[in-house]
């Protein structure tokens, strides 16, 4: 196999010998030496369990639950975001979990190399329905293999869609295929007959489309990613890094910076430069022997202002783009809070306990020693109390960062893998 794919097929396709299941189209890239995709698969009903133990065995993960019930999901990341899954129908082969095809496609299948695979005549008439149901439209490759195979299976395929449609309908895309008009056939209309000739076919689209809707999550907002670490770990190269790859699958991305450094929309941004030169001025008195840190009413009289600012810039930027579906990723996130010196604990705590908590957090890190190799700028005093206090949080995530290139790579299959459990 291509070294993208980063796993060999033919063994989970070994494991998979002896069940009932055959792949359904675009599963070329098995025989070609190919990037890994998704592989349309059914299986019987009585298979499924085992099916999904197998892929599991093999590094597969299930998503959540889809809006339709026959249907069953899962996936692999291969690297940097890329993934190949099955996406299976269990018992037959469906459109909105009405039945097109039965458990007899099991019976027919036939072995490509080290997989199964639909009949020929299954085939063609499969990728007539799906073309039809699925897609409203003929892809010029799926016009191809019909018109390929049509020939030898005309009468099987004749009377497999006069089942689904009618008699006259049959007839008619017949003709088209030999005639390799296919692409001029109105989908529409065979839709809503399908959908009109079983009542039931009717009330159970109704009940798939309630479920649907729920699933979209219309009023839901998208994940929000937290990355978090001291200093020199690393936060603004993996936040780029996690963007562009989102990106590059399709998805809405945008990182926020939450630091105190910038971005403010309060009025603050020269009480943060003056907040922080006093920072570094107290942190050299810090050194001396025996000295304590002292807590000192301007700066926590700066928590509140900090905080607000902060609050308002989740209303104001963060909160709206998951609203629009979009993936937050954030650089650092209530941590500059935490972070604040001469300011109590409890009163850190409490001003970041009201933010709403991220879908998923990363805390990158570090010995301080390291890191100041990075950031020579701050001490390796304060890059341990940084160190120290962000270590007492709960993340989904912590990495220590030794190969910057390996640990992004992990880093973003992990939470790529995460989206794409829960749809996103």
């Amino acid at each position: 196999m291509n070294s993208e794919n980063i796993f060999d097929a033919k063994e989970i396709f070994v494991d998979l010998e002896g069940m009932q299941y055959c792949l359904l189209r675009n599963y070329e890239f098995l025989l070609n030496d190919a990037a890994a995709e998704s592989l349309d698969t059914a299986v019987a009903e009585k298979d499924i369990e085992k099916f999904a133990g197998i892929l599991r065995k093999h590094g597969f993960t299930e998503r959540k639950p889809h809006f339709s019930k026959k249907h069953r999901a899962f996936f692999r990341v291969v690297g940097y975001g890329k993934k190949i899954s099955f996406d299976v129908q269990v018992g037959g082969v469906y459109w909105n979990d009405m039945r097109y095809m039965g458990e007899d496609i099991f019976e027919n299948k036939v072995k490509k190399d080290f997989f199964y695979t639909l009949s020929d005549e299954d085939t063609c008439m499969m990728l007539i329905a799906h073309s039809i149901l699925g897609k409203r439209m003929f892809k010029e490759k799926y016009q191809r293999i019909i018109g390929k195979l049509m020939p030898a299976h005309k009468e099987y395929v004749r009377q497999a869609i006069a089942s689904i449609f009618s008699p006259k309908i049959a007839q008619q895309i017949i003709d088209h295929a030999e005639k390799r008009t296919l692409s001029t056939i109105k989908t529409y209309p065979l839709v809503a007959y399908f959908l009109v000739k079983k009542p039931q076919q009717l009330f159970g689209f109704a009940a798939l489309f309630v479920r649907w809707v729920k699933w979209k999550k219309p009023l839901a907002s998208a994940p929000l990613i937290s990355i978090v670490g001291p200093d020199g770990a690393g936060k603004t190269s993996l936040a780029d890094a996690l963007r562009d790859c989102l990106k590059n699958t399709k998805r809405k991305a945008e990182i926020i910076y939450t630091g105190r450094g910038r971005g403010h929309l309060l009025p603050i941004s020269r009480l943060g430069y003056r907040y922080k030169k006093n920072e570094q001025k107290n942190e050299k008195i810090q050194k001396q022997a025996g000295k304590k840190e002292k807590i000192k009413i301007p700066y926590i009289l700066a928590l509140p202002v900090f905080a607000l600012d902060l609050w308002l810039r989740y209303v104001f930027f963060i909160f709206p783009r998951r609203l629009r579906k979009t993936v937050v990723i954030t650089d650092r996130y209530c941590t500059d809070i935490l972070l604040m010196k001469h300011v109590p604990m409890w009163m850190k705590k409490v001003a970041v306990f009201f933010f709403p908590r991220p879908t998923f957090s990363v805390l990158l890190y570090n010995d301080a020693e390291v890191l100041h190799q990075r950031r020579s700028e701050e001490s390796v005093e304060e890059l341990r109390r940084q160190m120290d206090i962000l270590m007492q949080r709960p993340y989904t995530l912590r990495v220590m960062t030794m190969d910057r290139e390996k640990d992004t790579a992990r880093i973003i299959d992990v939470v790529v893998t995460e989206l794409l459990r829960t749809w996103w």
